[in-house]
C-alpha cells in the first residue's frame, strides 16, 4: 500500500490545471493510455488488491480537498 500512498501523493501535487491536460490527452488517445505501463499496472493493482484498497477517498477521506477539487465518491 506505500506505492498507492506515493502515488496518490503524486497525483495530489498536480495541478487541477496540469490534470484537465492529462486528462483531456488520456481521452484523445485512449488505445496509447490503455497501453501505458501505469494503466497495466493499475489494473494489475486494482485485480490483486481490488478497487476498494486503492480507492485513496475511502482510505484519506479525512485528508482535505486540493482548492477546486469537489466531493470524493466512494461508489
Amino acid at each position: 500500500m506505500g506505492q498507492a500512498k506515493k502515488a496518490d501523493d503524486i497525483t495530489r501535487s498536480i495541478s487541477l490545471r496540469q490534470q484537465e491536460l492529462i486528462d483531456k490527452a488520456m481521452l484523445n488517445d485512449c488505445e496509447r493510455s490503455h497501453a501505458s505501463e501505469s494503466v497495466k499496472a493499475l489494473i494489475q493493482d486494482i485485480q490483486f488488491f481490488g478497487l476498494a484498497d486503492l480507492d485513496a477517498s475511502t482510505q484519506y477521506a479525512d485528508t482535505p480537498l486540493r482548492d477546486g477539487e469537489g466531493p470524493r465518491d466512494a461508489g
